[in-house]
């Protein structure tokens, strides 16, 4: 698995938000001729972002540029180069973050993660 993040501005915030919370197989009302109909005419139609670790974040609430989300995905590397096909295909504003940049922002929200998971635990006496 390998972690990356990707910044975009938030003029295009609703249309990632809408790619990431996209689920065709959890939707109730799931048509597999549908499915597969689009699977034909869209070829990332399987990505799916919402069966992966994944984290959309407000510049602002992190000290970095207010006017941009960043988006924290720990998947696959072929899910990765797809996803990035992909973004580079939809989004104007796509960029993933320099490795300085991009490896401090992954420590800080791994220390997230394993503060909140050390904070469950500790309710349930693990």
């Amino acid at each position: 698995m390998a972690e990356r993040v990707y910044s975009f501005d938030k003029s295009e915030g609703s249309k990632l938000k809408e790619v990431l919370d996209r689920d065709p197989y959890a939707s109730a009302s799931f048509d597999a001729k549908k499915v597969e109909e689009e699977k034909k005419k869209d070829p990332y139609f399987d990505l799916l972002f919402v069966r992966q670790d994944n984290r959309l974040i407000d510049g602002a609430a992190y000290g970095l540029d207010e006017n941009k989300y960043y988006l924290y995905i720990n998947a696959s590397e072929d899910f990765l180069s797809r996803a990035e096909q992909m973004f580079k295909e939809r989004f104007k504003t796509f960029k993933r973050l320099e490795p300085e940049e991009e490896g401090r922002l992954i420590k800080r929200l791994n220390e997230e993660k394993d503060n909140a998971l050390s904070g469950f635990g500790a309710i349930f006496g693990s």
